[in-house]
């Protein structure tokens, strides 16, 4: 599933880690299935899908955000959140249809009544589900419609990957790829800026960091005293575009080998990478996943240029939906 709406069902299936006490008598949601908006005039967003994704959004925000002047225009951060998910979601439809796949596939049906099945036996139970539908502003139409979208998502990926040629991945055009100037080596210091400590001490520190590199001090010694990156390898991360973060990505490819860039501030921290020549014998070890990851981004790409082309249209219901609905839920 596109990366940029996976997590909202990612949160569903997590709740089994959350106890549902006293859900004994849960029902299902009630469903809302009125139209409140339209992308491209073609595919209709129904209230429970907007709200699904509005209130997610808005959870994630304090309440004096909601508070006076700054009311409205969080609210309108939270809509243009909302718009960018549903284009996401409704460009993995639209280029499926171009295929002949649809969410009314029996084959998609089937999956995303799998994964029904699924997480009400990880819940415990029907009642157990219904609470956790209700926990994340869902309902069982919604989480069915979004595994359809999974499903379309992963047969679409197939088909683009094998034998049409739109994705092209023979091992000489992959091979080409990953030697050339598609992919990028890098490693790099990351200040986190959930690491325990302030903004300010942590900006301080990449600070440090950045002038101890330009003064000559070894990076590998300044990544094991600094980073809080932990997943990062010795061998550093090998990505084509797509892959990384736009922020990183961008000044990644902008290094020459053995440049180390500026700070760069992410929603994760601050960091200071290093751009390093690739290593053969690891490109040839590590090929099968490389590949994967050029196709996946070559297919990301795809998604994304499609939804490039699409806009959302919403109706006057739409306006129903705000964040006082959090409280009354």
């Amino acid at each position: 599933m596109n990366k940029l709406f996976k997590v909202f069902a990612i949160l569903l299936l997590a709740a089994t880690l959350l106890s549902f006490a006293g859900c004994s008598g849960a029902e299902l949601p009630p469903e809302d299935d009125r139209t409140v908006a339209t992308v491209n005039g073609k595919h209709n967003v129904s209230y429970d899908l907007y709200k699904y994704f509005y209130l997610n959004y808005a959870a994630s925000y304090k309440a004096e955000e909601f508070e006076g002047e700054k009311r409205l225009e969080t609210d309108a951060e939270i809509r243009t959140l909302c718009k960018n998910a549903l284009v996401n979601v409704f460009a993995v439809v639209d280029l499926a249809a171009e295929y002949g796949i649809t969410v009314n596939d029996a084959s998609v049906k089937e999956s995303a009544d799998l994964v029904v099945k699924e997480a009400i036996d990880e819940f415990g139970g029907k009642a157990e589900y219904a609470e956790a539908l209700t926990s994340f502003h869902m309902t069982d139409s919604v989480f069915r419609f979004m595994m359809a979208v999974d499903a379309c998502e992963d047969e679409l990926y197939s088909v683009l990957t094998t034998g049409l040629g739109v994705i092209d991945n023979s091992d000489e055009t992959v091979k080409n790829a990953i030697k050339g100037d598609e992919f990028v080596r890098i490693v790099q210091v990351l200040v986190a800026h959930d690491n325990g400590f302030s903004d300010d001490k942590n900006r301080k520190t990449a600070e440090k960091v950045l002038q101890l590199a330009k003064d000559g001090e070894d990076f590998d010694k300044l990544i094991a005293n600094y980073s809080n990156d932990y997943s990062m390898t010795k061998d550093g991360y090998y990505f084509t575009y797509g892959y990384m973060l736009d922020e990183i990505e961008e000044a990644a490819f902008a290094l020459k080998v053995n440049e180390i860039s500026d700070i760069i501030v992410t929603q994760n921290g601050y960091h200071i990478i290093k751009r390093l020549e690739k290593d053969d014998d690891f490109l040839a070890t590590n090929y099968a996943s490389l590949k994967a990851q050029y196709e996946s981004c070559k297919f990301y790409a795809l998604i994304d240029a499609r939804a490039a082309e699409l806009d959302v249209t919403l109706d006057a219901l739409a306006n129903e939906i705000d964040h006082t609905l959090l409280t009354e839920e």
